[in-house]
């Protein structure tokens, strides 16, 4: 459902890692190297680059800012892309009187707020004319407005989990600190499920806290963090905003429903090693190798492909099922025993 969104996310956090490891090399390489007696031409380029290169401390310093200002900077633009877009899927299709009173409480002090924003700055591509012109649109009872999701997204403050759960409420993801305490991608990361909020709550701060201390220049050597402790950051970051991802593709199955756009067509009975290979209770459904569809329990919620397909012991590449059946699928990726199963037009 935000498969794009997701997929820059992973690209950067990628890019982020080769960074910091080939940056971590570059700096040993350069500062360790010595002069040789007849040097290669990388020697002397080597040599050149030595010259004029900072010093060890200054280089570790100067890498650990760019590097942690990026992660933060990879989480915050996730955070609000994912939101913008959970909230054009949301309002799609219905009027705006519709929409619950929670969510125009929420939205409309902060709709006027936005409009003293308009044309400046971070906000330079919005009109005052053209928003309250859409508002009035919005009033006059059509399902076809446009919400701003900025309004909603908006914020002045670092993006600790505290700030993250309160935005996330005000754009409709609820319940996010118990999703977070559920969390699988949160509880590989950390090794166990014990008290998971409180450590991703604590470990997102210590992230801000440096990215802080680096942007006001008030780092030192003795404050930056190693490689090793950096790509675990990386791994944090992905974990957390992977939890993210599914509650809000989670609530979207929701909605999605609401509007008889998404539907389940059974649910998964048992699992094979190493997961991937499954049997579903499937009905009134064609399903074809090739096919996506969303799987989600109390606890998760992400988008599998199917890329085979057994029934009777033998392998097809499609099947029509009217009434209930057990159909053997492959999937790209592991799934779990008892996962429901939803075919979803978005």
């Amino acid at each position: 459902m935000f498969s794009t969104t997701w997929e820059i996310l992973e690209r950067d956090l990628a890019s982020l890692r080769a960074f910091a490891v080939t940056s971590e090399a570059l700096r040993k390489l350069v500062l360790a190297y010595g002069d040789e007696s007849e040097p290669s031409l990388l020697g002397y380029e080597l040599i050149e680059v030595k010259r004029s290169a900072p010093s060890n401390a200054a280089w570790r310093v100067a890498e650990h800012a760019a590097a942690i200002g990026r992660l933060y900077a990879v989480y915050e633009h996730f955070v609000e892309e994912l939101l913008a877009k959970w909230l054009l899927m949301r309002t799609q299709g219905i009027t705006y009187a519709t929409m619950p009173s929670e969510f125009r409480a929420a939205y409309e002090p902060l709709f006027a707020s936005m409009l003293q924003r308009a044309g400046e700055g971070r906000y330079d591509h919005l009109s005052y004319e053209a928003m309250i012109a859409d508002q009035a649109v919005a009033y006059s009872g059509v399902d076809e407005w446009r919400i701003y999701p900025e309004c909603l997204i908006h914020h002045d403050r670092n993006l600790r989990f505290e700030t993250l759960n309160e935005i996330a409420s005000r754009c409709g993801v609820s319940d996010l600190s118990n999703w977070v305490s559920r969390s699988a991608s949160l509880a590989t990361y950390f090794g166990d499920r014990s008290s998971l909020l409180e450590r991703t709550q604590k470990t997102l701060k210590e992230i801000i806290q440096y990215r802080n201390e680096a942007a006001h220049a008030h780092t030192s050597i003795d404050e930056t963090v190693g490689l090793e402790q950096f790509l675990q950051y990386v791994d944090f970051m992905e974990a957390l905003c992977r939890s993210f991802y599914e509650r809000v593709s989670w609530l979207s199955v929701e909605s999605l429903q609401l509007k008889q756009r998404c539907r389940s067509i059974g649910r998964v009975t048992e699992v094979y090693t190493p997961g991937t290979r499954v049997v579903v209770i499937v009905e009134g459904i064609t399903v074809r190798v090739g096919d996506s569809f969303i799987l989600r329990s109390e606890s998760s919620c992400f988008i599998r492909s199917v890329v085979s397909i057994q029934d009777n012991g033998s392998a097809i590449d499609q099947i029509v099922v009217a009434n209930s059946k057990e159909v053997g699928l492959g999937f790209d990726k592991p799934v779990r025993v008892n996962d429901q199963v939803f075919v979803a037009q978005v």
